[in-house]
């Protein structure tokens, strides 16, 4: 898993934030949907360090999203909860710990950046999410911020138009 995500990074690091096409994370050929959502999101961030980090942290997925079943769960109607994000902390403290992570460089990764997101995370503890999908979520929320809105009024404009996406 460490290799796997070490090639990842690298290939970002490198600046090469327009590649989506990943081997799977078994090793076989193909896109690897979470890396490219991933990717999506995070090079969007003014912060690549920041990204970098975090991606890190979120290609332990496996310990996270097949525990609650949020991944392959269905088009609609996934709702983030608590228990997600306690998990989700836990496994975020666990890689930072690893040796491998310590290694690298671009590790440092603002606590600001850490704290939003999970601010975000415990603010729509019952949100529902298209297709399952928690990132599109977050940096959905987090463009709002960015934009100055408060947590809670970015939560609120982002439940209005997934709202009206539910609708179509």
């Amino acid at each position: 898993e460490l290799e796997y995500v070490s090639y990842m990074l690298d290939t970002i690091y490198n600046k090469d934030l327009e590649i989506i096409q990943y081997p799977n994370y078994d090793g076989t050929e193909g896109s690897n949907v979470f890396v490219s959502e991933s990717l999506a999101v995070f090079s969007q961030s003014p912060n690549l360090e920041a990204a970098y980090k975090f991606v890190c942290f979120m290609m332990n997925y496996d310990n996270v999203l097949s525990e609650f079943d949020l991944w392959n769960k269905g088009p609609r109607g996934v709702s983030v909860n608590k228990k997600y994000n306690e998990k989700l902390k836990e496994v975020y403290s666990d890689v930072t710990k690893s040796k491998e992570f310590e290694k690298r460089e671009y590790h440092q990764m603002p606590q600001e950046f850490i704290d939003s997101y999970f601010d975000i995370l415990d603010n729509v503890s019952n949100c529902i999410l298209p297709d399952g999908n928690v990132w599109v979520m977050v940096s959905s929320i987090m463009s709002g911020i960015e934009n100055g809105k408060s947590i809670e009024e970015a939560v609120q404009l982002y439940e209005k138009e997934i709202n009206l996406y539910l609708q179509e």
